[in-house]
Formats: C-alpha cells, structure tokens, sequence
C-alpha cells in the first residue's frame, strides 16, 4: 500500500473512516511519520466509532496492552465485541482468550453503572447489561436476564441487541426456540446494515429455517455482509 500521508489526513479530517484507520497504522509503526502512540490511538479511535472493525480491534490492543492510553482490560473487551460481532476473525481469537484469562471482567463500580444506566432506558447500557448476563462477567451468567436487557434495547431500536436476541430465539437461550422470532430480529438488524444478522440470515435461507429455502436469497443476505467485510460471509459465499 502507498503511503500518502497528505491525503489521508485531508481525508481523515473530512471524516474517511479508511483514512483514519491508515493514518493510526502509520502513526503505530512510524510509516511515512514519526512514530506516535498518542496520534495512532486518535486516529483509530474515531474510525473504531465510525464502525471500522480493524480500527476497533486495534484499539482494543492498545487498552489491553497500555499503549498510547492508560491500559483498561474492560474496554478492550468492549472493543473486542464490536470487532468480532463484525465477522472480525482475530477479534474473535483475542476475546476468546481474554475470558479464558478473566481478564476484562468489569469492576463493581462499572457494573453498577451499566445497570444504573440500563434502568434509566439507556439501549447501549441495556445490551451491555444482556452482554454481562450472557457470559457471567461481573455478574452471575443468566441467560434469562440477558433475554429480558437484549428484549429492552431491541425495542427500542439498538441493531446490536436485535441481532443477539435473534441468537437467543435461534438456540433458545433464556427463551423458547423460535426460528421464525429469530429471522424477525435478524431482519428489524439489517435494516441498519448489522452484518451478522445479513449473515445469519442468509444461513437461515439457506438452511429454510423459519423461512422457505432459498439459495439466490441466501445469495443476497451473504454478500450484502461480505461487502462490509464479515469474514463468515465469505467463507459461506465461497461454498454456494
């Protein structure tokens, strides 16, 4: 790839999430600029928020490691999920081995602030809350619960707890199993371009779980979330 610092950073300033992610890795490694820990955690921050999931996995490894910003296992797992939940391979790796570790696990003090939050009708804290209930982390792992925090925000629009509600109907977790209520979130999700709900949706298709089987839609839904990069997509794509 060419580095070209110059035009990264007009773009990057206008708001390119792609310039942002290559200006962070320059600024990492020290490529066409000085090295600057500081500058790359910017740069990878504000693309990370714009949905990047390369830039989230990387700023995930700069909380978990310390580098550029004081060193927070919590975020970095926050990261780590939003990368993963995008298909993101290697963020699925690290996040497996940070629980496997207990490392990330949130503090009373956080806890209590997501479910204080989460109370008040906030959907990310509700999601939050479902996630922490889903894995027993910080808090005791309950499925149900995390049913009732993904129901809450799913209503209230938040994509990210639409499509894991989806996988709580699909294996019936905390809930009866119910294809046909999974498919349903799945869609509500990908009317905001959640990638994994296009995913499981082409499975669903697919397979004719819930819906009537079909490859040219499972065809769709798959390369609808391979173009935003999800890895599982592709792998899908390729055995049609």
């Amino acid at each position: 790839m060419k580095i070209d610092i110059n035009s990264w950073r007009k773009s990057a300033e206008s708001g390119d999430s792609t310039a942002q992610l290559n200006l962070g890795i320059a600024y990492s490694f020290g490529k066409g600029v000085a090295r600057n820990h500081q500058e790359a955690f910017k740069w990878f921050t504000l693309a990370a928020k714009q949905g990047m999931a390369r830039a989230q996995f990387n700023l995930a490894h700069m909380y978990r490691e310390g580098i550029g910003v004081i060193q927070d296992d919590y975020r970095a797992v926050q990261w780590l999920i939003l990368a993963a939940e995008q298909g993101y391979n290697d963020a699925q790796i690290d996040l497996d081995l940070m629980r496997k570790l207990g490392r990330g696990i949130p503090d009373e003090d956080e806890v209590e602030r997501i479910k204080s939050l989460a109370k008040r009708g906030n959907q990310e804290a509700q999601c939050n809350l479902g996630i922490l209930h889903f894995f027993g982390s910080g808090v005791p792992e309950d499925h149900k619960l995390a049913y009732k925090w993904y129901s809450k925000a799913a209503k209230q629009g938040y994509h990210r707890a639409q499509a894991r509600l989806a996988v709580m109907y699909f294996h019936g977790l905390g809930t009866t199993q119910n294809y046909e209520q999974a498919v349903y979130w799945w869609k509500i999700a990908t009317e905001q371009g959640n990638p994994s709900a296009q995913c499981n949706l082409g499975l669903m298709y697919y397979h004719g779980w819930g819906v009537r089987q079909s490859y040219q839609k499972a065809r769709g839904w798959f390369l609808l979330a391979a173009k935003q990069g999800y890895d599982k997509a592709k792998f899908h794509l390729a055995g049609l």
